[in-house]
C-alpha cells in the first residue's frame, strides 16, 4: 500500500506535471527532444510521461495524457532512468530505467530536495526580475498612500497582478505567526502589448513599513502600439460630432453613417453601435479639454481671477468665492442656474431654506476632499448648488465657514437674496466642525435669519455601520440591542407640530427606562446623552414635514460623481478640469427640470384617499382647538373590543346607545392625547405608554397662512402627524426602505380624505373611482354546469 507521504508527494508531482505541460506548450521545448520510456536521447528539461513507449524525438514534444492506473515516472536530465523519488500507485505498473517491464518494488515518495531541483531546472530558462527599491514609508500612512507613491514613480497606469503572503518570523501576542503581504502590479499595456514594467508593494509586519520597488522600465513602443490601431478613425469621429450637434441618438448617427458615408472612406470600416455611443458620450461632455490651470499657485490665482465674474451663460462655471495664499487655497465653483436652486427652494417653501453639505474623499491623488452643496425640491429630489475645493487633506471648521461665506455672497450678488426673516435648515452628519463653521459664517451677516436649525443625518445613527451599532459594546446585555434600536426608531418618528418640549421629555424617558436597575445600561445611556442629545436634531419633531431626515441625496450624488470619474483618481489639475466639466453638465441637466411647488399627488394617492374615506372609523373624528383628531384603525378596534367585553353593557352593536358609548370612549382618549402632546408645560412622561398613545390618533390641522400660500393651496391645504409607523424587528427595516406618511412626504391620504369630507378639496374627474372599473375586486361566481342532452328512451 502506498503511504500517506507517497500520496501527498504524488499530488505535488501532479501539480508539477501540469506546470511543466503549460511551460512546454509555451516554449515548445526548444532545448531538447522528448525522453521516452526506452531512455533514448537527452533533454535539458525533464519530462513526466505515463506508461512505457517513446514519447517522441521531435523538437516540440507533446506531453502524453496519463491513463487511469498508469504510473508516473520523473525522468532526470540525462534521460537515463528514473529519479530516486519516482511514484508508483498501488495498482500501477512502474517504469524502470530501461523503459520496460514491471517495477521491481514499490518506489519511495518524492523528496522535497528532488522537487526543488526539478522546479529550479524548469524555471532556469526564465530570466529573474531585478527589483529596485524606490521608497519606504510607515504602515500608518495606509495602502492608498503606498499605491499613490508607486503610481507616481511609474508615470503610467498600472493594474494589479496578484497578492501573495510570505511567512515571517514575527509573532503576534497570541503566538500566531504573521505574514508579510506582497502585492505586485504590472503596466496596463502589458497584457496585449508586452510592456515589461513591474511594480511591487511589500508590507512588512515586523518593521511596520511598506517597501515599494519596481523592476524593468516602460516600453514607449508598446504604449504606442496599444492605441495606434484601436478606436474610431478621425473620419468616423467627425461624423459622430455632426450627429451630436444635430441632437441625434447613437442609433440615428450610425444609420446616417451607413447610408451616407462609403466604407472605403472610413479607415477600419464602419463603426459599431457601442463605439458610436461611447464617442457621442465623450463629445457631449465636451471631449478632451486642456487642464484648467497648471501646477503652480500663481497659475491657479490667474485662473480664479479670470473666472470670478458672473457669466452671461447660465450653464457656465465660475468661481463664487475664493481664498488663496502662498500654499493654501479654497474656491467655491458653481453656475448661475445651479445657484438659483437655493432661491427657488426657499420661495417654494415660504421662506424655509434647506441646505445639505458634507465632504467626500478618494477623488484625487493628493487626497484633497470635495465638499458638495445641495438642496431639495418638494418631491425630496436632490438638486445641486455647487462644490468647494480645498487644499487641505481633511475638513476643518474654517472650510465650512468658507462654504457659508461663499454661498451667502454668491446668492446676494446673483439675485439679491437675503436670509432676513427666513428659517435656515442645514443637513449634515454629526460632525461638529460643520455646524460650528456654518454658525461662524452666519455671525458675519448683517441680516440674520429668524431661526437656524442644524439637522443631523438620521442614517448615520442607525445604519448597519452607524454609531448605534458601533457602540453596541457599551451594552451590559447585548440581547437588549434590538429593543433599544426599536425605541430609537420610535423616538425618531415623533412628528413635528407637537408642543415644545415633547421630544426632550420622551428622550429623557428613554434614558430613564434603560438606566433602570432592571436593565442597568448606564454606560450606553451616557454615550447616547453625551453625543446625540444636543437638541435631538435627528428626530422628525425638529424638522419640517416633507423635508428629508437624512443626507442620502447628497451621498448618492457623491457616488454619481465618482462614477462619472470611472472611480479613478487624477492629479489635482486634471481633477479640477473634470469638476468644472461635471458642474456644467449638471447645470445643463437642471435646465430640463422644473421646480415642484407642492409634492406631486399621484393617482395612487387619490385612490388611497377615496378608499380611506369609506372606512368606518373615519366618521368618529374629534374636533379640538388644534385641529381634528382621527382615530387609527387599531384604536377603533381596541375601543370596540373593550365595549364588547363590558359585562353589564346592554348596548347592542349598531344601536344609538352603542354609537354614543363608542364616541364617548374615543373622545376620552383623544382628550388624553391632547393633554399629553399639545398642552404646555409638558407633563413628566414614561416612554412605552406615551409612544402607544401617540400612535392612537392622527392630528389633521390647517396649514399656516404663509405655508398655504407657498404650497399654492389646493389640494394639500392641511398637515398631518402621520409618519408611516413601522413594526418591530424586520418590519422596521422594511419600513425604513420606503417611508410613507405626511411627515416624510408632505402628503398623505388623511389630509386628502379630510379635504374631501369638508368639501375643500375636490377629486379630479379622471381620478374618481369606478370610472374604468369596479373600485374593489369581487369574487367571480363559478359558471353553471353545461346542460347535457339525454337520450330518449
Amino acid at each position: 500500500m502506498v503511504s500517506t507521504r507517497t500520496t501527498a508527494a504524488s499530488n505535488s508531482v501532479n501539480a508539477l506535471r501540469k506546470a511543466q505541460t503549460r511551460s512546454a506548450r509555451k516554449r515548445g521545448c526548444d532545448d531538447g527532444a522528448g525522453v521516452g520510456g526506452a531512455g533514448g536521447g537527452a533533454s535539458a528539461t525533464p519530462h513526466i510521461t505515463a506508461g512505457g513507449g517513446n514519447a517522441g524525438n521531435a523538437a516540440h514534444a507533446q506531453p502524453t495524457k496519463r491513463k487511469r492506473g498508469a504510473a508516473l515516472t520523473v525522468v532526470d536530465a540525462a534521460g537515463g532512468g528514473t529519479c530516486e523519488g519516482a511514484i508508483a500507485a498501488s495498482d500501477a505498473t512502474g517504469v524502470d530505467a530501461a523503459g520496460g517491464g514491471d517495477a521491481a518494488q514499490e518506489t519511495s515518495p518524492v523528496g522535497l530536495d528532488t522537487l526543488a531541483a526539478v522546479t529550479a531546472t524548469s524555471s532556469s530558462s526564465k530570466k529573474p526580475l531585478s527589483w529596485v527599491e524606490i521608497v519606504r514609508m510607515p504602515v500608518a500612512k495606509g495602502d492608498d498612500a503606498a499605491l499613490t507613491a508607486l503610481k507616481r514613480s511609474s508615470g503610467h497606469a498600472l493594474t494589479k497582478k496578484r497578492t501573495r503572503k510570505v511567512a515571517s518570523d514575527f509573532l503576534d501576542k497570541d503566538g500566531n505567526a504573521l505574514f508579510n503581504t506582497v502585492t505586485e502590479y504590472k503596466c496596463l499595456h502589458n497584457t496585449r502589448c508586452g510592456c515589461p514594467y513591474r511594480g511591487k508593494i511589500e508590507r512588512r509586519v515586523k518593521e511596520r513599513e511598506y517597501v515599494i520597488s519596481s523592476a524593468g522600465s516602460h516600453d514607449p513602443k508598446a504604449h504606442e502600439k496599444s492605441t495606434s490601431s484601436k478606436g474610431l478613425s478621425v473620419e468616423a469621429k467627425a461624423e459622430v460630432r455632426k450627429g451630436v450637434a444635430q441632437n441625434s441618438t447613437p442609433t440615428e448617427i450610425l444609420k446616417s453613417i451607413r447610408t451616407t458615408v462609403s466604407p472605403s472612406k472610413l479607415p477600419g470600416g464602419l463603426p459599431t453601435l457601442k463605439q458610436v455611443a461611447n464617442c457621442a458620450k465623450v463629445v457631449a461632455k465636451g471631449g478632451a479639454k486642456k487642464p484648467a490651470f497648471g501646477n503652480t499657485m500663481a497659475e491657479l490665482k490667474d485662473w480664479i481671477q479670470s473666472n470670478s465674474s458672473i457669466p452671461t451663460n447660465e450653464d457656465s462655471a465660475y468661481v463664487v468665492a475664493s481664498e488663496t495664499s502662498n500654499e493654501d487655497f479654497r474656491m467655491f465653483l458653481t453656475t448661475p442656474r445651479l445657484l438659483r436652486n437655493v432661491d427657488a427652494q426657499t420661495r417654494a417653501t415660504g421662506g424655509n431654506m434647506f441646505i445639505a453639505t458634507d465632504g467626500t474623499y478618494k477623488v484625487n491623488l493628493e487626497g484633497r476632499p470635495l465638499i458638495p452643496v445641495g438642496t431639495l425640491d418638494a418631491d425630496r429630489h436632490y438638486r445641486d448648488v455647487g462644490v468647494v475645493l480645498i487644499s487641505g487633506t481633511s475638513e476643518v471648521t474654517d472650510d465650512f465657514t468658507f462654504v457659508g461665506d461663499g454661498l451667502w455672497k454668491g446668492l446676494e450678488n446673483l439675485c439679491g437674496f437675503s436670509l432676513k426673516e427666513k428659517t435656515l435648515f442645514t443637513m449634515s452628519d454629526n460632525a461638529r466642525n460643520i455646524k460650528r463653521g456654518l454658525d461662524a459664517s452666519l455671525a458675519k451677516l448683517d441680516e440674520q435669519p429668524s431661526h437656524v436649525r442644524h439637522l443631523t443625518c438620521y442614517t448615520h445613527l442607525v445604519r448597519p455601520d452607524g454609531a448605534l451599532r458601533n457602540n453596541k459594546g457599551k451594552l451590559v446585555n447585548a440581547e437588549n440591542f434590538d429593543d433599544i434600536r426599536h425605541d430609537i426608531l420610535q423616538l425618531h418618528d415623533v412628528p413635528a407640530g407637537l408642543a415644545h418640549g415633547v421630544v426632550d421629555a420622551l428622550f429623557d424617558a428613554l434614558v430613564m427606562k434603560w438606566q433602570d436597575p432592571a436593565y442597568g445600561e448606564n454606560d450606553w445611556c451616557d454615550w447616547l446623552t453625551g453625543y446625540w442629545r444636543e437638541n435631538v436634531v435627528w428626530t422628525r419633531g425638529f424638522n419640517l414635514p416633507g423635508f428629508a431626515h437624512h443626507n442620502q441625496g447628497l451621498e448618492r450624488q457623491n457616488r454619481t460623481f465618482k462614477e462619472d470619474l470611472n472611480r479613478q483618481r487624477f492629479t489635482f489639475t486634471t481633477f479640477c478640469t473634470k469638476v468644472v466639466r461635471y458642474i456644467e453638465q449638471r447645470s445643463l441637466e437642471e435646465k430640463t427640470k422644473s421646480w415642484q411647488l407642492v409634492p406631486t399627488v399621484s393617482a395612487e394617492d387619490w385612490r388611497e384617499a377615496q378608499f380611506h374615506l369609506k372606512k368606518e372609523h373615519v366618521k368618529y373624528e374629534v374636533r379640538t382647538p388644534f385641529g381634528v383628531l382621527y382615530p387609527t384603525q387599531n384604536t377603533f378596534a381596541h375601543v370596540t373590543a373593550d365595549l364588547e367585553a363590558l359585562p353589564d353593557s346592554d348596548a347592542i352593536p349598531g344601536s344609538d346607545k352603542w354609537e354614543e358609548l363608542l364616541r364617548e370612549a374615543i373622545t376620552e382618549r383623544a382628550h388624553l392625547w391632547v393633554s399629553t402632546f399639545l398642552m404646555r408645560p409638558t407633563p413628566r412622561l414614561t416612554f412605552d405608554e406615551p409612544m402607544k398613545l401617540l400612535k392612537a390618533f392622527w392630528l389633521v390641522a390647517p396649514l399656516q397662512p404663509g405655508a398655504a400660500a407657498a404650497f399654492n393651496a389646493d389640494p394639500l391645504v392641511y398637515s398631518c402627524t402621520c409618519v408611516g409607523w413601522g413594526g418591530k424587528g424586520a418590519d422596521v427595516s422594511a419600513q425604513q426602505k420606503r417611508r410613507t406618511g405626511y411627515q416624510h412626504l408632505g402628503k398623505c391620504k388623511h389630509v386628502l380624505c379630510h379635504g374631501i369630507r369638508t368639501g375643500v378639496v375636490h377629486v379630479p374627474p379622471d381620478m374618481k373611482l369606478g370610472v374604468v372599473g369596479r373600485p374593489r375586486g369581487h369574487r367571480v361566481a363559478q359558471a353553471l354546469p353545461a346542460l347535457v342532452n339525454q337520450d330518449e328512451d
